[in-house]
């Protein structure tokens, strides 16, 4: 039988000399714990795919914590070190640190990527990956997501947020706008065509029906169109054939 063995995880604290408030100047610290973490993930041949860095105030101030996730297992220093620098522009700390810690996620078998030959250059997707990861420590990990169908014919039900790294799932619905309003928008209407401030459109799709959520107590009954403004703005508006209404429900790209 095997031994059991803990899980190899990166766990140090650093005392400050003093009382420090003023990020810029806990930097170097916070980089000597990331060159330290880098050097055990490389003796360790392994990974991590997250990081939280802890500041540790006096006793009665709770520490204030930074988690950070990847979206792959990596042990380069240089990109802990730039997502924490991003994450770090948007902290003001509430009270001076007196120490920091710096934790790992368990460590990961990791697969060293080979270099190109003649063209030293990042694959497309894992300089997506660097956008992601630098865009959520700047704005919050919330903020950035993918989406994926949902089985429902309803446009306002019909997605759901996912992991950006997750595998695109397959639609046969129509086009579907991204940008969709949160309510959709009544439009005006002159002789029972429908207006976009003020100025008539041109319908270049539809009608496509939309029928359904009897079950649940939500139905709908809408006729769907791709319009265009007088601006080249592509629309997608619908009738509601039991108000007999036109609205405005999202933007083409």
């Amino acid at each position: 039988r095997r031994h059991w063995q803990s899980e190899r995880r990166f766990n140090s604290k650093r005392e400050l000399p003093a009382a420090v408030r003023e990020i810029g100047l806990i930097k170097p610290y916070i980089e000597c714990l990331v060159a330290k973490l880098a050097v055990m993930l490389r003796r360790h041949d392994a990974g991590i795919d997250s990081l939280t860095l802890t500041f540790i105030h006096e006793r009665l101030v709770p520490p204030t914590e930074l988690r950070l996730r990847l979206l792959a297992v990596s042990r380069d220093a240089a990109r802990f070190r730039r997502l924490l620098d991003t994450r770090l522009e948007r902290v003001s700390l509430p009270a001076p640190a007196m120490a920091i810690r710096l934790e790992s996620g368990a460590f990961k078998a990791f697969t060293v990527q080979t270099a190109a030959l003649i063209e030293d250059r990042a694959a497309p997707a894992a300089e997506m990956k660097t956008l992601i990861e630098t865009l959520r420590a700047r704005l919050g990990r919330e903020a950035v997501f993918s989406q994926r169908p949902v089985a429902d014919h309803r446009p306002e039900r019909a997605w759901r947020r996912a992991e950006p790294a997750a595998p695109a799932a397959s639609c046969d619905a129509p086009p579907r706008p991204v940008w969709l309003l949160p309510e959709p928008a009544l439009l005006g209407e002159h002789d029972g065509v429908p207006l976009h401030q003020g100025r008539h459109l041109t319908f270049t799709g539809g009608p496509e029906r939309i029928e359904s959520g009897w079950f649940d107590g939500n139905d709908i009954c809408r006729d769907y169109y791709v319009a265009r403004t007088a601006g080249n703005a592509r629309l997608w508006i619908f009738h509601d054939r039991r108000a007999r209404r036109w609205y405005l429900h999202g933007y083409f790209a």
